[in-house]
């Protein structure tokens, strides 16, 4: 059972009092409202206000303090995406952590005060707490506005012109810089200063203010929890709230309501104070609970039954849990939690996305991290020793391998660590020896949760890089190159060859062709030089090694038509394929075919499916079925064959 104390509605929104807690047993213990911590007994001499084991909240209720079906729709669609992570969600390892200046005041009175360093100390500490917290890790973005703003402290007499001059170089620098770090992602965007319920630090850092409306600047469905440490940020559902509109923003709400109705981009869940602050004490509550939310491993199970659920970050929870620990710590914590309130979900699941991943290689002297996502061979025998390592915040259940689609699990072994006091696994090792080779192309590592769930992969790609030359041109895969000139192919292999590859062009062997390793030792690097006159049109160098090809595309600029042609069979019987390659697009063609006496014995429209461009190793074909204009078949003999082809106005022939 329990209580809830509403003194008011306005607008259809709720208008609280208190901060309200759900106790499962059938009532509070004697003496203990279901929504106060201050009845508790304190012990003997200490001064400490706190609550008993006993009478520690079971489950804390969050608000939604919507006052629209809009709202409400657009908070609980990002809820439950962010419920849902990817794969690919790397960037829920990011964290920002904000921190004011020691600089405020109004106008005249804006001037330097030597505690407010303690903004930028408190959150230099939580970013060591973050650093330091469960394996998986984690970024951590430090922005101090007093980077920014340094430049124009430099005069300490400070005053309205100053604090001008600072909100100018806020507004201008750190400000879209901020947007920008928001835009890209982020878990957690915690912040410590001055604030009030529409706005950061007092050069206006992040402001929704209706000059400034950055929450509109957010535009990233990558959605965050926000963290704010200062005084009345989350002084949510005032009295007479519309009256404020013209200050606060839409509706005269609160700046975390703000970001939590934001549609697609914002915050998820928000938990920031309702009233007056104090900085020190302030500081401490802050470190306290990013300490605790980080530091603290995640529940297996959820009791009585204890069945497994997967490992759990649950924001309400996490919460609570820094709560309780700031109680026993500070003796003024009981007012201070009394003011922070959740908005949100306090059910929230929190999920750090993918694990952190990486794959090193063994080559004969010892395990090096692979950087990049290709795989490339270092030893002549190709042959190496892979070891992949995934750890996370949360548990993870195993992990599977695959070679180009194909499942080779079975391959690995696999070893968990196992934490003491964890019923399961936070991290995996999972090695096997490993061969490189051309013709394989993909290989993915997946981690697991422990119901099935993939929670993260990590693919190398098995794959040869080229770039094609022009002299000292280069020419990037389906670029255009000059016509003529002396043309370099560099290739990289992932692997060692025991001979130099073949190139062709336009699937034709290449005549003229050196190709050659410009390091003798080395047999990954190759290159092939080769001087040509080139045809306008697109054209493809082939590289072939054994039963492998790749193929670099690339086009030479005009529309000058260029055609060769042959016939096959030749000699025939019951007829051959004319064949002929075209270097662009051509508009109309025919094919005439004449007697050694220069009597036209037959023509054949070419269709116009067969007019596209062509290279020589892919020619177009008309056929001819060896008759004459008659229907008649010819006599045996020599016959002469002439292509024509048009183009804009212009026409080709070949005899």
């Amino acid at each position: 059972t329990y209580s809830v104390n509403v003194i008011g509605r306005e607008k259809d929104e709720v208008v609280a009092a208190d901060k309200f807690y759900v106790f499962l047993d059938e009532s509070p213990p004697s003496g203990y409202g279901a929504a106060s911590f201050q009845s508790a007994p304190s012990p003997e001499g200490s001064g400490i206000q706190y609550m008993p084991a006993a009478a520690y909240p079971d489950v804390i209720l969050g608000r939604i303090p919507v006052g629209r079906e809009i709202e409400l729709r657009a908070l609980l669609t990002k809820m439950y995406r962010f419920e849902e992570p990817a794969g690919s969600d790397a960037w829920r390892r990011s964290i920002v952590l904000f921190s004011d200046d020691a600089w405020s005041g109004y106008l005249s009175s804006y001037a330097y005060h030597s505690i407010e360093e303690h903004f930028e100390y408190g959150m230099d500490s939580v970013a060591v707490k973050i650093e330091e917290s469960l394996p998986g890790g984690f970024q951590v973005n430090r922005l101090h506005l007093s980077r920014w703003t340094d430049g124009v402290h430099d005069d300490l007499t400070g005053g309205t012109l100053i604090l001008s001059e600072s909100t100018d170089s806020t507004r201008k620098y750190f400000t879209p810089y901020l947007h920008r770090k928001l835009n890209r992602g982020c878990l957690f965007y915690s912040f410590q200063g001055h604030a009030s319920r529409s706005n950061f630090t007092t050069e206006a850092g992040f402001s929704n203010f209706n000059q400034y409306q950055d929450v509109d600047s957010l535009r990233s469905d990558r959605n965050h929890i926000f963290f704010g440490v200062g005084c009345h940020i989350s002084d949510f559902a005032l009295m007479m709230e519309y009256s404020r509109s013209g200050i606060d923003g839409p509706n005269g709400d609160c700046i975390t309501e703000q970001l939590l109705f934001k549609s697609r981009a914002g915050a998820v869940g928000t938990y920031a104070s309702t009233g007056y602050e104090y900085l020190l004490e302030n500081k401490y509550f802050c470190t306290t609970m990013h300490e605790v939310i980080f530091q603290r491993p995640p529940t297996d199970q959820i009791p009585p039954e204890n069945i497994h659920t997967g490992a759990r970050w649950i924001l309400g929870e996490a919460l609570v849990a820094g709560e309780i620990e700031h109680l026993g710590l500070q003796s003024y914590a009981y007012g201070q939690i009394y003011r922070y309130v959740l908005l949100g979900d306090p059910m929230l699941r929190v999920d750090p996305g993918p694990p952190l991943m990486t794959v090193s290689a063994d080559w004969g002297e010892g395990m090096e991290e692979i950087p990049s996502d290709t795989l490339r061979s270092l030893s002549s025998l190709n042959a190496c020793r892979l070891m992949f390592k995934a750890s996370d915040v949360v548990a993870l259940g195993d992990i599977s391998f695959e070679v180009d689609g194909e499942d080779r699990t079975g391959d690995l072994a696999v070893v968990p660590t196992i934490d003491e006091g964890l019923d399961f696994a936070r991290g995996y090792s999972a090695s096997l020896d490993y061969t490189v080779n051309l013709d394989e192309h993909s290989l993915v590592f997946r981690t697991h949760s422990p119901d099935g769930r993939e929670t993260g992969f990590r693919e190398l790609y098995v794959a040869l890089s080229m770039m094609l030359y022009n002299d000292s041109l280069a020419i990037p895969p389906g670029g255009e190159s000059p016509s003529e000139g002396s043309f370099r192919l560099e290739m990289r292999f992932p692997v060692w060859l025991g001979a130099a590859p073949d190139i062709m062009f336009d699937g034709i062997d290449l005549d003229g062709v050196t190709v050659q390793a410009p390091d003798p030792q080395d047999s990954t690097v190759w290159e092939a030089r080769f001087t040509r006159k080139l045809s306008a049109g697109n054209h493809v160098l082939t590289v072939v090694v054994g039963s492998f090809e790749a193929e670099y595309p690339f086009s030479v600029g005009g529309s000058g038509l260029v055609m060769d042609a042959f016939n096959f069979p030749n000699p025939f019987d019951e007829g051959t394929n004319i064949c002929y390659s075209l270097n662009v697009d051509a508009d109309a063609g025919k094919i005439m075919i004449f007697n050694v006496s220069g009597i036209l014995i037959r023509e054949m429209a070419i269709p116009r499916d067969l007019l596209g461009a062509a290279p020589p190793g892919a020619p177009n074909a008309v056929w001819w079925d060896g008759r004459d204009l008659a229907g008649d078949m010819v006599a045996n003999g020599t016959y002469i064959y002439v292509i024509d082809i048009e183009k804009d106005g212009g026409k080709v022939s070949y005899t």
